[in-house]
């Protein structure tokens, strides 16, 4: 049977990058709207059935049908039971889809005086390299897109939701915040009531208001000597005075802070007790203890970020410092939702309720609407216990992701590396011994196809190691990326002349 002009057209056109951050079902989505937009695609034209759809595009049916409801939405697909789908649009509507040109004489210089944050300027370079590596990021492929697109779009059918949305005040005692103390009772023994959480759009949010509130111009900040890059900008941004305490396999040194300080020079000290940032290091129960009680001591307070908790492996995780805090020293701050989507994940901050009380008062000021659609997926996905189905699931992948990929490292590498495998996180620490150029490192990785950005790179006297995100890295991709750092590592080796090559 000859094919349809769509089918050709579908067959010809459609490129999917499998690669790309943009789910398939966007991608499609949004090709199908410029072929309509040139005209391509008639109005009245009926599209393939689902099950067709999907073998001409090589891409699953739920795939299919998520493009359909996309189109549908945005009122250019006409789905008719029993019939089919068809392409539906007015004028003015395939009008408002044509892309528009950047403005080739953007102003570029205000009319008026302004100190730029030079804290704040970072570098978003990329790479168009086939492999392209982070800190530490889920792996989005795995995510069930039609499944959520169902709840999304139930959420936003819910009755109580306009509600929700024009409500002025907060809502006392509101479900996402039960929902969230109950999760963080289970996954972390936290035990707090409705008052004592706030929950932010994204855990930046919340640790920028955390520093607002509670870090005055001057105060001295402790972060490690590794410590997040975007972290330390903002508590600069507050004023604060930040100080490095050195680290070791077992955390921050904690001895170093009574030698090199008194009581109540030290406003706050930043800290991942589960998941050190960047080393990845789980400190032991002696560095916590001897922490809190120096901060019961010196009377300063903790900042403790969760950061990565949900991603745990090999058994029962070790609880947060936020658990044992009996003296209230202590503002914990994490997230949820990160491996649903990006869209639903979600920052959260647990303090005293005065604390609470302020954050909120300031988050009215940056962010007063919130996103009543994301507490409401979170809450039904915390009351149903899909979080934690999806996490459990999940993990037992990054687990075989994580093992695959240290298993080809000490094959490929043998004695030119050391790492220790994480208890969880999606990132693997890894240091090369003996110490090499990284910067040079990075440039013949992405000769061999590899972008390793600068972010991942951490060199200084002591410290020769990079920071691995291995979510994203399924075994066949692992066993292509270790390769080509082996290639580049033997280049840089040979160039130097300081080892001979394995």
């Amino acid at each position: 049977m000859k094919a349809s002009p769509v089918e050709i057209l579908l067959q010809t056109h459609i490129q999917i990058q499998r690669k790309s951050e943009i789910s398939v079902y966007i991608q499609v989505a949004q090709q199908l709207l410029e072929a309509i937009q040139r005209g391509s695609i008639a109005n009245g034209e009926k599209m393939p059935g689902t099950r067709k759809m999907s073998t001409i595009l090589n891409i699953h049916r739920n795939t299919v049908i998520a493009v359909y409801e996309e189109m549908a939405a945005q009122g250019f697909l006409e789905i008719i039971p029993n019939k089919g789908s068809f392409v539906q649009f007015s004028e003015a509507k395939k009008n408002a889809i044509k892309a528009q040109n950047p403005d080739e004489t953007s102003k570029k210089r205000a009319g008026f005086l302004f100190e730029t944050a030079l804290h704040l300027k970072q570098d978003f370079s990329n790479s168009d390299t086939e492999i392209l590596l982070n800190e530490g990021k889920p792996d989005f492929e795995l995510i069930p897109i039609y499944e959520f697109t169902k709840q999304f779009k139930a959420a936003m059918q819910r009755k109580n939701l306009a509600e929700k949305w024009y409500n002025k005040e907060q809502i006392p005692n509101a479900h996402f915040e039960k929902q969230l103390c109950n999760y963080l009772k289970i996954s972390r023994g936290i035990s707090a009531n409705p008052k004592m959480v706030l929950s932010t759009r994204t855990p930046e949010l919340s640790l920028y208001i955390t520093a607002q509130i509670l870090i005055k111009k001057g105060q001295i900040v402790l972060v490690g000597t590794l410590s997040n890059p975007n972290v330390n900008m903002v508590f600069q941004q507050v004023g604060a005075t930040i100080k490095t305490i050195p680290q070791d396999e077992n955390g921050l040194d904690i001895s170093y802070i009574a030698k090199k300080y008194k009581k109540g020079m030290i406003r706050a000290v930043y800290i991942s007790a589960n998941n050190e940032y960047p080393t990845t290091v789980c400190w032991s129960d002696s560095r916590r203890l001897a922490l809190y009680e120096l901060a019961k001591k010196y009377e300063f307070m903790l900042i403790e970020s969760d950061y990565a908790f949900d991603y745990q492996y090999n058994g029962k995780p070790t609880l947060p410092m936020m658990h044992h805090d009996t003296h209230n020293l202590i503002v914990y701050l994490g997230s949820i939702g990160s491996g649903l989507f990006p869209t639903f994940e979600s920052g959260f901050m647990v303090a005293t309720e005065d604390v609470i009380a302020e954050a909120q008062n300031y988050l009215q000021l940056v962010d007063k609407q919130g996103d009543a659609i994301q507490k409401q997926v979170l809450s039904e996905a915390l009351f149903e216990g899909e979080l934690q189905r999806r996490n459990n699931i999940n993990n037992s992948i990054y687990q075989k992701r994580l093992d695959f990929l240290c298993m080809q490292l000490t094959h490929h590498f043998q004695n030119c590396l050391t790492f220790k495998k994480p208890k969880s996180g999606l990132a693997l620490w890894i240091a090369f011994e003996p110490a090499i150029s990284l910067l040079s490192f990075a440039k013949a990785a992405e000769k061999e196809g590899v972008y390793l950005p600068k972010e991942l790179l951490f060199q200084n006297q002591s410290t020769c190691a990079i920071r691995l995100g291995f979510g994203q890295l399924t075994e066949s991709k692992t066993k292509e990326l270790v390769q080509k750092l082996k290639i580049a590592y033997n280049k840089i080796i040979r160039k130097s002349g300081t080892q001979k090559q394995e």
